[in-house]
């Protein structure tokens, strides 16, 4: 029974075995078929056909490329003239093979110029009869305005296609396009460190920064917001402004932190103004600069013009109120030529040659140092307020050498101006008006070596006063750099009588008081700016103390050389403290100093006085509180 069982069920393994070789064998091919099937590659080129009225023009593009017809956009027959005006479906990227049909205008042969009148000028475009006028590209904006924007509405008239029925002249037609007009808008982007604010502005508007820049490091205190990388105008076109951040210790522009200089100056070294003038800045708190003459009388060196001797002015120097400058060794104009026409100054027509120039300005310098030791004479004013550029040819000895007709030969050598550069480090001329807090270095009106000047005697009576009260407030409230020039003051004439003049130093007087204003004698002036303008600080917070790092660079970009012997002038260095300080404690040049803190704009700060380190080192202060 067994067996028989196992017999049946080898013959069932069989016959099943049997059927799924024959199902295999039917459908190998099948599989084979399919398998072949997928591995036929993908096409990749097409065959695109142009049909232009009739013509047909086949070319080969690669897979996915996007065609374009490189044949004729129009052409002429005997009696028309044809275009290709669009087509009747969108060229698009190739992907199978495809024909596109031209849309041809037929129009006249006759051509006419059409007119666009647009917002930025007068736009030509040429059209046969029959033909619609495309308009010039971007006329459905109109960007010719800063502050309004117009969006096209209509024209005016409504575009046509021109003919000679139509066309007033038979060859001419005006398109102007017609706007709705709104604010125009700009994207200003301010960027501070790691953030971006876009904001929107409108055209000729000022643009306002969203966010308070000062507050990207409020917490710490050594970095400070320094302004913005370029002035913030009225907007015009979409622009950028970038935050700048510097180190929080910053060298004032003028000393304590005053907002703008006055140094008055008196011409001629008077002595008896300069004795009254002392006592006004005795009183008033104010200082000045005598601008000395050491040979008026020929009797080298006398200094004793209206008055004076030199023991009388040593003893009015050693006051501290007044200093003595350098106004020449004569008196004798050194900026006027032959060829120049001045009545006050033909006596000198002839001082310019290269001798005169050593005399009145080299010789001057030293002969004031030597009157007066201890006294540096950086700064200088010519005597007639100005220099001359060129110079007479001379033979070494003080003498004109005279060309073959006898004439006076003039040398292009830098003339007076060059020696004056040489040898001062500020040179007051001529110019009227102030200059800023930051002198160039150059003799443009305005630069160390032709600095602007304010004069009394440019005007009478009572205006005299009036019109210095506006200067000083000038100095003050736009931060700049006051020159006055003054000769006598006396009780009823001068530049300036005394009751005036009494009136002026009081009003002076009361801006520095109040902290506005520095009354600076023109060498501390001088000292005070060179310096800054060469000088670098960086604050640094460690311990509870704030580290004041002060470094000068004693070479001038103008080749003046900074010596430290002269140039040691302490400088006023804002550094911002801890809100928790109320007083600081500092030393400088071995003696211990205090200054009071203050609050701007939610921080503290602290103004101290730093003399530049000798030879250009790096000088550290240490600043605590005093509390």
């Amino acid at each position: 029974m067994d067996m028989k069982k196992q017999k049946r069920g080898a013959k069932s393994v069989k016959r099943i075995l049997s059927c799924l070789l024959s199902a295999v064998m039917i459908l190998l091919p099948v599989l084979l078929l399919f398998s072949a099937c997928g591995d036929e590659a993908e096409p990749t080129e097409f065959t695109v056909t142009f049909s232009v009225n009739g013509t047909e023009t086949q070319v080969t593009v690669p897979a996915g490329e996007t065609p374009a017809y490189t044949g004729d956009m129009s052409w002429e027959t005997s009696e028309h003239y044809y275009k290709i005006t669009g087509w009747d479906k969108e060229f698009a990227p190739a992907s199978e093979n495809v024909t596109y049909t031209a849309v041809v205008g037929e129009y006249g042969l006759t051509t006419y110029t059409v007119r666009f009148a647009m917002p930025g000028g007068i736009v030509n475009v040429e059209v046969h009869d029959g033909e619609m006028p495309t308009p010039p590209a971007g006329y459905e904006t109109d960007l010719s305005k800063t502050e309004i924007i117009g969006t096209f509405d209509h024209w005016e008239p409504e575009l046509f296609a021109p003919t000679a029925a139509n066309t007033a002249d038979g060859k001419t037609v005006v398109f102007q396009p017609k706007y709705k007009y709104a604010t125009r808008y700009y994207t200003v982007t301010f960027v501070i460190g790691d953030l971006r604010r876009e904001v929107k502005a409108a055209g000729k508007t000022i643009p306002k920064c969203p966010v308070n820049p000062a507050k990207k490091y409020e917490n710490d205190i050594t970095v400070r917001f320094a302004g913005w990388d370029k002035e913030i105008v009225a907007v015009t076109e979409d622009t950028t402004y970038t935050a700048v951040f510097a180190s929080s210790a910053q060298v004032l522009a003028a000393k304590n932190g005053a907002t703008g200089i006055l140094t008055m100056t008196y011409d001629d070294g008077k002595y008896a103004t300069a004795t009254w003038v002392n006592e006004e800045n005795l009183k008033y708190g104010l200082n000045g600069s005598c601008m000395m003459v050491p040979n008026w009388s020929k009797s080298f060196p006398d200094f004793t013009f209206d008055g004076g001797s030199i023991d009388k002015w040593k003893s009015l120097f050693r006051q501290g109120t007044l200093e003595p400058e350098s106004h020449s060794m004569s008196h004798e104009g050194i900026g006027i030529l032959a060829n120049e026409k001045s009545s006050h100054w033909d006596n000198y027509k002839y001082n310019c040659f290269q001798e005169n120039y050593d005399y009145q300005l080299v010789q001057a310098k030293a002969a004031i140092r030597k009157a007066f030791p201890g006294s540096d004479v950086l700064c200088f004013a010519p005597s007639n307020n100005t220099l001359s550029t060129v110079s007479w040819a001379s033979d070494g000895n003080g003498n004109l050498v005279k060309d073959a007709s006898g004439n006076y030969t003039l040398v292009e050598d830098g003339g007076a101006l060059k020696v004056a550069e040489k040898t001062y480090y500020a040179i007051r001329q001529g110019s009227r008006g102030v200059q800023s807090l930051d002198p160039t270095l150059d003799a443009e009106p305005g630069g160390w070596y032709n600095l602007r000047m304010r004069g009394f005697k440019d005007h009478s009576g009572d205006d005299k006063l009036v019109q210095g009260k506006l200067w000083l407030d000038s100095a003050v409230n736009d931060g700049n750099w006051l020159i006055v020039m003054c000769h006598g003051i006396t009780k009823t004439g001068g530049d300036i009588n005394q009751s005036l003049a009494d009136q002026f130093f009081a009003y002076a007087g009361a801006y520095v008081s109040a902290g506005k204003l520095w009354s600076a004698t023109f060498g501390d002036a001088t000292k005070y700016i060179r310096e800054r303008q060469n000088t670098t600080v960086k604050e640094r917070y460690e311990n509870d103390t704030v580290y004041v790092d002060m470094k000068i660079n004693r070479n001038a970009a103008d080749g003046k050389f900074l010596a430290a012997t002269v140039f040691n002038y302490p400088l006023t260095v804002e550094v911002r403290v801890p809100s928790t300080w109320s007083r600081v404690s500092y030393a400088d040049g071995g003696n211990t100093q205090t200054a009071t803190v203050y609050t701007r704009d939610g921080a503290s700060y602290a103004m101290v006085n730093l003399t530049p380190g000798a030879g250009g080192a790096t000088v550290t202060t240490a600043i605590t509180s005093a509390n």
